[in-house]
């Protein structure tokens, strides 16, 4: 074997070393040199000497990696990902139902990759994809690399804006493609958004990413946020992302609601803990800056218990959604 080959093949056994240690080790299973030699002309063919052995996973230790070695034999110490953090990964891909079955099942396996053939156990997960339900929407990854790339590039993009009709199935929602100005990707209430703008408006836009088909990048630029009249200073994420509790993209106004104290939970679940609160024992008040559209629908979630104070017309608003659930389930038609 010349020097230049001799030089390669080395640097490929240290790769199968670590590869080795990686697959078949940890704290409760732990290889000796010489079962590492088998394993590794078993899976790659390869002869590997004991000395061999010894230097590679000392220039390992040496590169950083956690491997222990003593005369129990030799592990990985600890990986990228601990096997709770990766349990933690999986089950959020489980819960997604935007992933479809297909990509789940794939995402799974490369995590449970991750953690060793001590942790192919938790692969069992894939046999429960049946019972959760997914997007049938098998571009939704692709969609969120498209439109992560055009904001990158800061291009608009275009794209069939979809809902589902009663066949279950996506449709279209305009013979027309909606043109973008792509700022932002938001997950929100589990599920991914696409924060942008349509260039004839001033506004904010939210495009649910799974509802997106045909995306095409284009070369022209996008408008920049800061053109937008309320986003002279850039947008805080963070900030939306607690006065949206739906995603709405109407202008944001203060409000102040009355709650029962249990509901104090809730409200930080809703609004982050940062939220303003006034306490007065039996109940709070909290102030809020949000989308009286989206506060609507969570007002109407809470209808039992929350009372608007602030601004008054927005009482207005709730007692005429009241009397509408009135209307549509008892026929009757109050006026006050």
């Amino acid at each position: 074997m010349d020097k230049n080959n001799e030089s390669q093949q080395k640097k490929l056994n240290i790769i199968y070393t670590l590869r080795v240690l990686e697959e078949y080790t940890d704290e409760q299973h732990k290889l000796s040199q010489a079962e590492i030699i088998d394993i590794i002309k078993e899976k790659y063919g390869v002869e590997c000497e004991r000395k061999a052995i010894g230097r590679n996973i000392a220039a390992l230790i040496e590169s950083g990696y956690d491997i222990e070695t003593g005369r129990g034999g030799t592990y990985m110490a600890s990986r990228s990902f601990e096997a709770s953090e990766l349990r933690l990964l999986i089950d959020s891909v489980l819960c997604n139902r935007y992933i479809s079955s297909r990509h789940s099942r794939d995402l799974i396996l490369k995590l449970s990759n991750l953690g060793g053939r001590y942790f192919e156990h938790y692969t069992n997960n894939i046999q429960t994809l049946g019972n959760w339900s997914k997007s049938r929407n098998q571009s939704f990854l692709l969609a969120i690399e498209q439109m992560d790339e055009a904001i990158t590039k800061g291009c608009q993009v275009r794209f069939n804006y979809n809902r589902y009709g009663t066949d279950k199935q996506l449709h279209p929602t305009s013979r027309r493609k909606s043109l973008v100005n792509p700022y932002y990707l938001l997950m929100h209430n589990q599920r991914y958004y696409l924060v942008g703008n349509v260039d004839k408006y001033d506004n904010l836009a939210f495009y649910r990413i799974d509802k997106m088909t045909e995306i095409e990048m284009m070369s022209t630029p996008i408008k920049p946020i800061t053109s937008l009249p309320e986003y002279k200073e850039g947008l805080d994420i963070a900030s939306l992302s607690t006065s949206l509790p739906y995603m709405f993209s109407d202008s944001p106004i203060e409000m102040k609601i009355k709650c029962p104290e249990f509901m104090i939970d809730d409200v930080i679940d809703w609004f982050g803990a940062d939220v303003e609160v006034s306490d007065h024992g039996e109940y709070f008040v909290f102030k809020v800056c949000a989308s009286p559209t989206a506060m609507q629908y969570w007002l109407m979630q809470y209808a039992t218990n929350a009372e608007v104070i602030e601004p008054y017309y927005m009482r207005s608003v709730m007692v005429e959604r009241g009397l509408e659930m009135i209307r549509r389930y008892t026929g009757k038609h109050i006026k006050l």
